[in-house]
């Protein structure tokens, strides 16, 4: 299984960068491994097979120790985004990007004039960090495929783009409409839940940014099937009464 390609090993043959690069790779080969085991399990073995997934990620991220608190220090310094810090097309190459891609000293190397004895210590933290990182990626993405299993519940094809679909959750989840623990168990939801014209597949990460940031088309048009819909329940009101 690709999980295990996700097993911890110090950063010290090679750039945090390079273990970035390979990390974003081989999510995306572990998110299509995924789904294409569950499309040939049983609905037993799928929940088994999600579980033994699950397991691994949670055992792996007993590694992944250091929180993007822990890098506020270095961000601040070098006046950076965490990662622009991993960008390997990054047009200005400051001092703690240049750490980050490139491979580690060798002991003797360490000691010569001009290396940032800090080096190591900040190979380490950037390293730790963006493990855990694809690793809480991957063990959201199975978390998703638990929520609603394909076979059983096909999802519900929306007229409503990602934007506007967002921002209403976010109105009905302000209304206390839905008895939810964490807003993310709803971005989940929605992702496994809904597809738009244009997106088979919607991100749970994307709907969480439309709804703390929703753009005023999408208010606006959400604005107006509100009111419709308070029209609608108007008549029907009315209706009652006759």
């Amino acid at each position: 299984m690709l999980i295990q390609s996700f097993t911890y090993n110090y950063p010290y043959r090679e750039a945090v960068i390079t273990a970035v690069d390979r990390w974003k790779t081989h999510f995306t080969y572990l998110q299509q491994e995924i789904l294409e085991n569950l499309i040939i399990l049983d609905e037993p073995a799928r929940k088994s097979y999600l579980k033994r997934l699950t397991l691994d990620c949670e055992n792996h991220l007993k590694h992944a120790q250091v929180t993007i608190a822990d890098l506020d220090d270095w961000l601040t310094q070098y006046q950076t985004d965490v990662w622009d810090t991993v960008d390997p097309y990054a047009f200005i190459k400051a001092e703690l990007h240049e750490i980050l891609a490139s491979e580690p000293e060798t002991f003797k190397e360490s000691l010569q004039p001009g290396v940032n004895p800090a080096s190591t210590t900040i190979r380490y933290a950037f390293y730790n960090y963006f493990y855990g990182h694809f690793l809480s990626e991957a063990l959201t993405f199975i978390e998703a495929q638990t929520i609603i299993s394909p076979v059983n519940f096909p999802k519900l094809k929306t007229k409503l783009t990602v934007p506007q679909l967002s921002y209403l959750f976010r109105l009905l989840m302000d209304e206390d409409i839905f008895d939810q623990k964490t807003k993310t168990e709803v971005h989940r939801f929605i992702a496994a839940a809904f597809e738009t014209s244009k997106a088979n597949q919607i991100s749970a990460d994307s709907v969480k940014n439309n709804m703390d940031n929703p753009d005023a088309k999408s208010i606006d048009h959400i604005q107006g099937k509100l009111i419709h819909i308070l029209q609608t329940v108007q008549k029907d009101k009315k209706d009652l009464g006759k």
